[in-house]
């Protein structure tokens, strides 16, 4: 697929799948197409748009970029369309976050509106350029990427008599939820909703949950929130770094995490 196609439906929708968010807050996730980078507004997803952004057309929207404090402003445009719907999007200003903050093709935004009486919203972004899943226009490489992170797991050897599991960190991994391996199902059955504790030796700790939800094929979907974007933050996370969770009191859902650094494609032990 040539870089100056834009990405088809299922493109997109594969890649949102594998950046996972979650919040409170309403919000929309977006890959980044040509016209979002170049143009002077931003096309709003109509149903979000519609139930959560009513307000009138040339209302201020501050969007800020987090952890920063720094913020941009822009207009919200509301414009009718012949079939009796509106094209809501932010303008005059728009050009202006999409410049500064770097923004390109393949970039998956994630739009959190955190007050909808100032209409203040927070845009996570993650980048094309560290995220494989985010290269789905370049499908050529996604067989290699599958081998190198086979490879980076091999050389991350791990014994324990407890039960374990290693992930390779991938830029969505780290700014919200962690998606969790089908196989670890069987460690945390009936553990819907409850609190983990995560442990990095000899003693620092950080609370997070575990949710899990069924799926219509059968299988189980799993993953670490409410707590988990902290300790990905304060234990500073990379992408390519692996995490090994060993489940060291089962009943106290405890768990050791020994975190290995990829640096430059080497392994440097962080903590064991």
């Amino acid at each position: 697929m040539k870089r100056g196609r834009p990405l088809n439906f299922l493109e997109k929708a594969r890649i949102l799948e594998r950046v996972p968010f979650e919040s409170e807050n309403p919000f929309f996730k977006i890959v980044l197409q040509r016209s979002h980078v170049s143009a002077n507004d931003f096309s709003i997803p109509e149903d979000f748009a519609a139930r959560y952004l009513r307000c009138k057309n040339g209302s201020s929207v501050t969007l800020r970029v987090p952890p920063s404090s720094r913020c941009w402003s822009c207009n919200f445009k509301v414009v009718p369309l012949k079939c009796g719907k509106y094209r809501r999007s932010f303008y005059n200003g728009w050009r202006a976050f999409a410049l500064e903050n770097n923004l390109k093709v393949g970039d998956v935004c994630i739009f959190e509106l955190t007050n909808d009486t100032e209409l203040s919203i927070d845009v996570s972004i993650v980048r094309v350029v560290d995220n494989p899943y985010c290269q789905l226009f370049e499908a050529q490489h996604r067989s290699l990427r599958t081998r190198e992170k086979v490879g980076v797991l091999e050389r991350a050897p791990f014994e324990s008599e407890k039960p374990i599991f290693k992930i390779v960190m991938q830029p969505s991994y780290i700014i919200n939820v962690l998606p969790l391996p089908v196989y670890t199902n069987r460690y945390f059955k009936n553990k819907n909703g409850s609190a983990i504790t995560l442990r990095v030796p000899p003693s620092r700790c950080w609370s997070c949950k575990y949710k899990g939800s069924p799926l219509k094929c059968g299988r189980y979907r799993a993953k670490f929130n409410d707590g988990w974007k902290e300790f990905a933050k304060e234990n500073n996370l990379k992408v390519g770094d692996v995490c090994i969770f060993e489940l060291t009191d089962e009943s106290n859902m405890t768990i050791d995490v020994s975190i290995i650094q990829g640096s430059e494609g080497k392994l440097n032990i962080l903590y064991t």
